[in-house]
C-alpha cells in the first residue's frame, strides 16, 4: 500500500477477513527534488530496501521546449517496463537496465499544443496512466498505447508499440470528442474498447450548467456513448467480474454492473473520502483517506458487509 505520510505499508492478506500490519518502508528524502525521482523498492521476508533511486531529473522531453522532467505523478509498470506520467509529459523507462528509453512533452491540456508556455505546462497534472495492448483507436489498431489522464481536464492517448520512440495518438480526446473545456478529471480507465473518465465540477462550473459525469467514449470511433451524472467525488472505477466498484469520495463505494454504471446496485458510505479500491476473492479493500483500509464482504453484491478496518498512519 502506497501512503500518503507512511511510505509503503506492508500487510500481511493471507487471512482476507484478518489483514494483519507488518512493517512500513518510508525513503528517505533528502531535498525537495525528490519529487523529480522514481523510487524502485524490492519485498524480501518483509524486508523493504532501496533497490535502486532512479534520477529523472536529467530525462528531456521530445518536444519543442527541450523541457526536463519536473513532477512523477504516477507510474505503470508492466514487463520491465515503467511509464512515468509527468507534469510536462511521458518517460518510458527500463528498470531491468536502469535506463531511459524515451519520452515525448505533453500537449498544453489547455490550449492542445506542444509549445505553451511554461506556465501552461506547469499546470498540467496526471492522476492516471495506463496501458492497453491491442486498442483500436479511430480505425487503427496500436499494439501498445497509453491513456495518460491529467487533472486539468483532458485524456492524452500514446502510441508506445516503439518504448523508445513514443508518439501522439491525440492529445485532448475530450475536446475531439465531447467539445467542452472546465471539466476536472480524477481518473481514465479502458476496458472492452471504451474509455471511461471520471470528471467533477467546481461550484461555479455547476452554478453554470455543469455537473459531475463519467463520460463513456467508444475508442474505435472517437464517439461518446453515454454521460452519466454522479454524485461529488469519482476517484476510481475498478472493473472486477462483470461489475463495476465506484470509489465516491464522501459518498463511499457504489457497486454497479460493469454494462451499465448508472444502475445501481449497492452502496456502502465509508467513515471518510474514498480514494481507491482492489477487489480479491469477494472482498473489497477501500483506501478510505485517515480512516484506513476498509474491508467488506461483497459476495452478494447487492448487500456489501462490513468486515474491518486496517488503521494506517496518514492518509491513504
Amino acid at each position: 500500500l502506497g501512503e500518503t505520510n507512511g511510505g509503503v505499508v506492508v500487510t500481511d492478506l493471507s487471512k482476507l477477513e484478518q489483514p494483519e500490519y507488518k512493517t512500513s518502508f518510508r525513503p528517505l528524502f533528502k531535498t525537495i527534488s525528490n519529487t523529480e525521482k522514481m523510487t524502485i523498492t524490492k519485498l524480501s521476508d518483509i524486508n523493504l530496501t532501496i533497490k535502486e533511486d532512479i534520477n529523472l531529473q536529467t530525462v528531456t522531453f521530445d518536444g519543442d521546449n527541450n523541457r526536463t522532467m519536473t513532477t512523477a505523478n504516477q507510474v505503470f509498470v508492466e514487463n520491465g517496463l515503467a511509464y512515468v506520467a509527468d507534469a510536462y509529459g511521458l518517460i518510458i523507462y527500463d528498470v531491468e537496465n536502469n535506463v531511459s528509453l524515451g519520452s515525448l512533452e505533453a500537449y498544453d491540456y489547455n490550449y492542445g499544443e506542444s509549445n505553451a508556455t511554461y506556465d501552461q505546462y506547469y499546470n498540467s497534472d496526471p492522476v492516471s496512466i495506463q496501458v492497453i495492448s491491442d486498442l483500436n483507436v479511430s480505425d487503427t489498431v496500436y499494439s501498445k498505447v497509453a491513456v495518460m489522464a491529467n487533472h486539468y481536464g483532458s485524456v492524452a492517448l500514446f502510441d508506445v508499440t516503439d518504448s523508445s520512440n513514443p508518439s501522439y495518438i491525440t492529445g485532448d480526446i475530450l475536446s475531439e470528442v465531447y467539445g467542452a473545456d472546465g471539466y476536472y478529471t480524477t481518473n481514465a480507465i479502458v476496458k472492452d474498447g471504451k474509455l471511461y473518465i471520471s470528471n467533477y465540477q467546481t461550484a461555479t462550473d455547476k452554478a453554470n450548467g455543469w455537473s459531475n459525469e463519467i463520460l463513456i467514449i467508444e475508442l474505435s470511433t472517437l464517439t461518446l456513448l453515454e454521460q452519466i451524472e454522479t454524485v461529488e467525488n469519482i476517484n476510481s472505477i475498478v472493473f472486477d467480474s462483470g461489475y463495476a466498484y465506484i470509489s465516491a469520495g464522501y459518498d463511499g463505494l457504489i457497486i454497479t454492473p460493469d454494462t451499465n454504471l448508472s444502475n445501481t446496485l449497492a452502496t456502502y458510505n465509508t467513515p471518510d473520502f474514498a480514494w481507491y479500491t482492489n477487489i480479491k476473492e469477494n472482498i473489497v479493500y477501500i483506501a478510505d483517506s485517515y480512516t484506513g483500509i476498509v474491508m467488506l464482504d461483497i459476495t452478494d453484491k447487492s448487500n456489501p458487509i462490513y468486515l474491518d478496518t486496517l488503521k494506517v498512519s496518514g492518509d491513504t
